[in-house]
């Protein structure tokens, strides 16, 4: 199978610059300033209702800043628990991409550490059932993740990608997150210290902390 392009992005895929929203008076963002290059693995943490899911919103434009300015190339979302319909997995991975080849399906697949699909002879007709009532929660969660690889968006946008997983399976996320950084930068909302631990980059919303480090997972969890 051909391997997915890595693309070339000369610039940073996401700049936030002295960003602010408030509801009813009340501060959601302050002055965030944040950016994000090629090949970043970043996390977002921070106890809930500190202005994760709003910065995400930010991004995408579904609300506008109250003041700032945000530039970014093309964004991707994948929200918790990624939706699987009643298709073959080659359809469900297509949602992303309804041109890609057999050969960039299987490749996605593989990527997102569905290996052990790959090893049936009718792997791409397999059936996971609608909302993946035949596949684990891990499985459903790396489907998703395939379809970020067949997708051409410089930056993903993940939302909890390895909540209520096994160690095991949430193991396998992480890899393929590390995987997808080498052709679209990576930003999540995790809770998880696994994940935490194993970013490049960590920022931290309830006190705009941005954390370029190495570091011990001790120190985050």
């Amino acid at each position: 199978c051909p391997a997915l392009t890595q693309r070339s992005y000369p610039l940073a895929l996401l700049t936030l610059n002295q960003i602010n929203k408030s509801f009813n008076g009340q501060n959601a963002v302050s002055d965030l300033n944040l950016s994000i290059e090629p090949g970043a693995f970043v996390a977002l943490l921070g106890p809930s209702g500190c202005g994760k899911s709003t910065l995400f919103k930010l991004i995408r434009g579904q609300l506008m800043p109250d003041a700032g300015v945000i530039t970014h190339q093309s964004v991707g979302y994948l929200q918790q628990m990624p939706y699987v319909f009643h298709q073959t997995l080659e359809d469900n991975c297509r949602l992303a991409a309804p041109s890609a080849s057999q050969d960039e399906v299987r490749d996605a697949l593989k990527q997102s550490a569905l290996d052990e699909w790959l090893e049936q002879p009718e792997t791409l007709s397999l059936q996971p059932g609608e909302g993946g009532k035949h596949i684990s929660g891990g499985q459903a969660a790396r489907l998703g993740l395939s379809r970020a690889f067949l997708s051409d968006h410089a930056l993903m946008l993940i939302d909890e990608p390895t909540r209520q997983l096994d160690e095991e399976s949430e193991q396998k996320v992480i890899d393929a997150l590390h995987q997808l950084k080498q052709q679209a930068g990576v930003l999540v909302i995790s809770h998880s210290p696994r994940v935490i631990a194993q970013a490049d980059r960590v920022v931290d919303i309830s006190g705009w902390r941005d954390a370029t480090r190495e570091r011990s997972s001790e120190a985050w969890a």
